[in-house]
């Protein structure tokens, strides 16, 4: 799919800049890890931004929008206590300055930013990534005014964990997870 004709400003992401993600704990069959970063095998195309060819990493600017984009989605009709027991929030900061292709801007004039369909926003990814842009900045599809990056290739390795926490752990749920729930309504099931 051919990607729109969206005109988007670079945008520096400074070094030192605190990102976080939501991801498994433990890495499955086919897994790629980049650092402390376990992605889903390259070319899946799972993700809003991910790319044929190489890898990308979904960030949030907050570690309640990455709690937002992967476990209380607005699509999700419930939250599950098992998938909780085996995902982490990794929290780390970029060592390095990065330039993204900047489309917060064009999210109300373009709503397949933050639509379901992600042929368009991988379209998106791939252009920013043959530009040479390091990723992309986005907002949120599922916090409102919630900001995200999605890193590309090299970029993700220009990071530094800072803490690894389970999302639930014994039974108990990690605070921003309760405060997902409380905000999305969402049940919580085995």
């Amino acid at each position: 799919m051919a990607a729109p004709a969206i005109a988007y400003a670079p945008f520096a992401l400074p070094a030192g800049t605190a990102l976080h993600r939501v991801q498994r704990i433990r890495p499955g069959a086919g897994t790629v890890t980049i650092g402390p970063v376990r992605l889903p095998p390259t070319g899946s195309l799972f993700g809003r931004f991910d790319l044929p060819r190489h890898p990308c990493a979904a960030f949030a600017l907050s570690p309640l929008t990455a709690v937002y984009e992967t476990q209380a989605r607005r699509d999700a009709a419930a939250v599950s206590m098992t998938l909780l027991a085996q995902r982490e929030l990794l929290s780390v900061v970029t060592t390095a300055a990065l330039t993204l292709a900047d489309l917060r801007p064009h999210t109300a004039n373009w709503p397949l930013l933050i639509a379901a369909r992600y042929g368009p926003t991988q379209a998106l990814a791939d252009d920013a990534f043959g530009k040479g842009h390091a990723g992309v900045v986005y907002l949120s599809a599922q916090q409102h005014l919630g900001e995200c990056v999605a890193l590309f290739d090299a970029a993700i390795a220009a990071v530094q964990p800072t803490a690894q926490q389970p999302l639930s752990q014994g039974g108990r749920l990690h605070r921003l997870v309760a405060r997902a729930l409380v905000g999305t309504m969402l049940p919580l099931v085995p």
